[in-house]
């Protein structure tokens, strides 16, 4: 599943398309996540584009799982202000007590 997701992110798309279409995709995608695709994710995704990283970041709010809390942690770390700007919106759809007691130093 991580190469579709992959191979998703990489895809040349217009802002339109992405926001209509991608992210939809995206999130199905991410639905079908086992902990090792997780794990490979985790492990590419501060190595991808800014483009990547933007568009993964918009979708990471699908099950507010620890493994999306994670992932979008560590792309806050990431001089990009607008990847910043994304990953604090989709952080507030976190809302579960387990999600706010999360340790982020």
């Amino acid at each position: 599943m991580y190469k579709e997701l992959d191979n998703l992110l990489s895809a040349d798309t217009t802002v339109d398309s992405w926001y209509d279409d991608g992210c939809v995709i995206a999130s199905e995608i991410l639905s079908d996540f086992d902990p090792r695709d997780w794990d490979e994710l985790s492990n590419q995704v501060l190595s991808k584009p800014i483009d990547w990283q933007r568009k993964l970041a918009y979708c990471l709010d699908n099950e507010c799982n620890v493994y999306e809390l994670n992932i979008l942690m560590s792309l806050l770390g990431i001089k990009d202000e607008e990847l910043f700007e994304i990953c604090i919106d989709t952080l507030r759809s976190y809302t579960d007590q387990d999600s706010k007691k999360k340790d982020i130093g």
